[in-house]
């Protein structure tokens, strides 16, 4: 499922899916605000939380990172750059001609 669909969804509070209702009114009570809203941001520019989505998909059951030493080495590190603005840039190599 397309992220801006979840975002769309979010923002108008509606989804067809009962399991993907539940989750959203759970994020609700989570915010603890009824009046919140969530924005899109494309991958290239948040490269913390795609990594972090990653992970997520790779892993059974839930991870709370607290501290910045809790994060797995490759996400501290992209984290740390974020901080420091630097931009990140990604280059695909052609698997054919990689040598």
């Amino acid at each position: 499922m397309d992220s801006l669909l979840v975002v769309d969804m979010m923002n108008n509070r509606t989804s067809q899916n009962r399991n993907l209702k539940f989750i959203m009114d759970e994020t609700v009570d989570l915010v603890g605000n009824d009046d919140f809203c969530c924005t899109h941001c494309f991958k290239e520019v948040n490269t913390v939380a795609d990594h972090l989505s990653k992970l997520a998909t790779m892993r059974s059951g839930r991870m709370l990172y607290n501290m910045l030493d809790q994060l797995p080495s490759g996400i501290k590190g992209v984290y740390l750059l974020d901080k420091m603005q630097v931009p990140s840039i990604r280059i695909r190599y052609d698997k054919a001609h990689f040598l």
